[in-house]
């Protein structure tokens, strides 16, 4: 700012305001416009300067911080008739609009607006205070020349007139005849034809300019002499604009009419509005080509005051249609409320607002638009981006269908990350078939939820990669295991695809399949067991034809005497060990379902202790026998000789485990047999059941042995110490 600018030549102009940022931008351009520039915060400090300082112009806002604002009002329009006054305010209204015109205002420039127009009024009230100034200077020549006589008017007038010319402002000025002779010239107006003062007074002003710039200003000259009111135009010559001004000087006693010029520079002015000029038609020209739409409206009124392109390009209307009617019209009905609340908020000085909606387009379909927002002024005037949203948009619902697709279905769903094994998702289905909670799996590796087997992961991955590589997918059976470590049995569909977030992944359909697969080897083994019982009925049947012929031979040879007391004894061996055979036809032919059974209604701990009386003698004396029968009665429908042989042979296959002694009890009890453990059993049915365990202290069986203990014929005896059927 101008620090002892008293007497440098240039308008002293006073700026009040009480922002920083406006005062040092105010005074920036204002400097460069040739002003001496004073700037006050306060009205305190503004009032101190105007008693201290003269001033020429005065900017001021019309609130200010503190308390001396009346006062300073008041002051401002005691000067105003002196230096005018320019109202420079960011609160419009009627209420400051009165107040400008109390003051005597000059113009009333609204803050936001362009810099240009405040510079070209601080510079017309310039040039009015010059001319006020000078109008007092004359009047006070005229009054002084009646005072002083015709002898003195001519010194007079001359000491008026280079008065004048001193305290003028930087701005060129010459005083000049009704011909355009050059009478009184500053040193301003000289150096605009490189030249000294002296060099051009007595010269004609027409000499000095192209012709054509005189033919042109010579009606101008004409006019203010005719109406004795100024006259202004603007001109361009070499590079330079300026910003003239002609008005008549009051007539003098014993002086000619005379016509006083103010000539002001105003090249930057120029160029800063042609470069503002050239900057909104590159804008526009950026706006008409940019992909995104750009719109600006009056939230006032509710229409677009102006689009780009590329708003017709997305919906389909014209950009008059859009003009032509309200914008909300255009905004889907679901969305309008929320639209308005938007742009009220707005309104009300809230940022940059960020918000969807959806428009109409001109076939009746509509489009997601993303906007972002802003009010540029209290005014109302809106200015918005858009960008098309709609695919995003419609790849997002396809996602929620997608998941609500697999959260729904009734498999279970996985995606593995392929790049490192880890899963990324499961629905609910899966989490259920492996006992997980929501979310559990979520960052684990597939392997927790694999069971061992005789292959690698790699070497699984390898092989699901290579028929999904050959085939577009993968199926089959795999062995699981629980959270609980229980194993299960699932179906699995496998296929490849890029998801946007994790890259390459597999999807995984599994369907559980633990219950077929139980319920599969139940019937393999009952089906196993038909076979074999099919072979033991066979040899049972042609068996016993021949063991009828023995016994019936036998039986005869004692019956009749047909042999020595010598022979009788081997013949009566014969006949039992016949008898045992029957026993042993009788049990294969049960086996195979060809011997009729005598199933019953009967106590099976009653069976059991009538059974154990026998058993001691047929276990030794090194093993010690229990039995522990049920509380209470155990009823169950069987055959007693063939419920009994049962027991016999797991008591002699006890035995056999214990070849050095141990204990061996018999347990009876009451059990409920559920459908999860009936499904592993084709023959069982879900219920009440009766439970007969037997225990003994062997050396127990190994996993391969404990595989096979089922299977028809197996044995781990030796040669003919058993058939693997007990």
């Amino acid at each position: 700012m101008a620090e002892g600018a008293e007497g440098d030549g240039r308008t002293r102009l006073l700026i009040i305001e009480d922002d920083d940022a406006q005062l040092r931008t105010l005074s920036a351009i204002m400097e460069d416009e040739g002003f001496a520039v004073f700037g006050c915060r306060t009205a305190s400090e503004a009032m101190e300067h105007l008693d201290q300082q003269r001033v020429e112009v005065v900017v001021t806002d019309l609130r200010l911080p503190d308390k001396g604002q009346a006062e300073l009002m008041a002051r401002l329009a005691e000067v105003a008739g002196d230096a005018p006054v320019i109202i420079h305010t960011g609160h419009a209204s009627l209420q400051s609009a009165k107040q400008a015109v109390n003051l005597g205002a000059f113009a009333y420039v609204e803050k936001g607006r362009d810099p240009g127009e405040l510079v070209q009024c601080v510079h017309k009230a310039a040039t009015a205070h010059l001319k006020r100034h000078a109008q007092v200077l004359e009047q006070a020549v005229a009054e002084r020349t009646r005072e002083l006589q015709m002898a003195n008017d001519s010194l007079r007038d001359g000491a008026e007139v280079a008065k004048a010319l001193l305290n003028a402002p930087s701005e060129a000025t010459a005083v000049v005849d009704t011909e355009g002779t050059i009478l009184e010239a500053s040193d301003a107006i000289a150096r605009r034809f490189d030249k000294i003062p002296e060099e051009i007074i007595g010269a004609c002003v027409w000499d000095l300019v192209p012709p054509e710039q005189a033919e042109a200003r010579k009606p101008l000259y004409e006019e203010a002499i005719q109406t004795g009111r100024p006259v202004h135009w603007e001109d361009q010559r070499d590079g330079l604009w300026m910003e003239n001004t002609v008005y008549p000087i009051p007539p003098v006693p014993g002086k000619a009419t005379r016509l006083a010029i103010l000539s002001l520079d105003i090249t930057g002015r120029k160029r800063a509005e042609q470069s503002l000029q050239e900057a909104e038609v590159e804008l526009k020209h950026t706006i008409e080509v940019v992909p995104g739409i750009i719109a600006k409206a009056d939230a006032h009124t509710g229409y677009f005051t102006d689009c780009n392109p590329a708003l017709s390009s997305v919906l389909g209307f014209s950009s008059e249609e859009f003009l032509a009617r309200p914008f909300i019209e255009f905004v889907h009905p679901d969305d309008r409320q929320s639209t308005i609340d938007t742009v009220e908020e707005q309104l009300k000085g809230s940022p940059v607002a960020r918000f969807e909606n959806r428009y109409i387009c001109k076939d009746g379909s509509y489009k997601w638009l993303e906007w972002r927002a802003t009010a540029a002024d209290e005014k109302g005037v809106v200015y918005a981006a858009a960008t098309d949203i709609t695919e995003r948009k419609q790849a997002e619902d396809a996602q929620r269908l997608h998941s609500e697709i697999a959260a729904n279905m009734p498999g279970g769903v996985h995606l593995v990350r392929a790049a490192d094994g880890v899963i990324v998702y499961t629905n609910p289905k899966f989490e259920e078939i492996f006992g997980y909670g929501p979310g559990e799996l979520i960052g684990k590796h597939i392997s927790v939820v694999n069971a061992p087997t005789a292959k690698s992961p790699e070497q699984t991955a390898s092989e699901i990669m290579d028929a999904i590589a050959r085939n577009g997918s993968w199926q089959g059976e795999i062995l699981n295991v629980r959270k609980d470590g229980t194993p299960c049995w699932s179906h699995a569909s496998v296929s490849m695809f890029d998801h946007p977030e994790h890259g390459s992944v597999f999807v995984s359909v599994h369907t559980d399949i633990t219950d077929r697969k139980q319920a599969e080897e139940g019937l393999l083994q009952a089906q196993k067991m038909e076979a074999v019982g099919q072979l033991a009925g066979g040899v049972a049947h042609d068996f016993r034809n021949q063991l009828m012929v023995i016994k019936w031979c036998a039986d005869r040879l004692l019956e009749q005497s047909l042999v020595n007391d010598e022979g009788r004894a081997e013949v009566t061996e014969i006949v039992a060990a016949a008898n045992r055979s029957a026993e042993l036809t009788s049990q294969l032919l049960a086996f195979s379902r060809k011997e009729m059974l005598r199933p019953k209604v009967m106590d099976v701990a009653a069976l059991i202790l009538d059974l154990s009386k026998s058993l001691p003698a047929m276990v030794g004396e090194d093993i010690r026998l229990s039995v522990v029968p049920a509380p209470q009665p155990c009823h169950a429908y069987l055959d007693p000789g063939q419920f009994q042989q049962a027991v016999v042979n797991l008591v002699v296959n006890a035995r056999d485990a214990m070849p050095t002694g141990g204990e061996l009890v018999i347990e009876v009890n009451c059990a409920d047999l559920d459908a999860g453990l009936a499904a592993r059993h084709p023959e069982a049915r879900p219920g009440q059941h009766v439970l007969v365990r037997v225990t003994d202290a062997g050396v127990g069986m190994d996993e391969e042995t404990l595989a096979q203990a089922f299977d028809p014929f197996f044995t781990t005896k030796e040669v003919d110490e058993g058939t693997g059927l007990g």
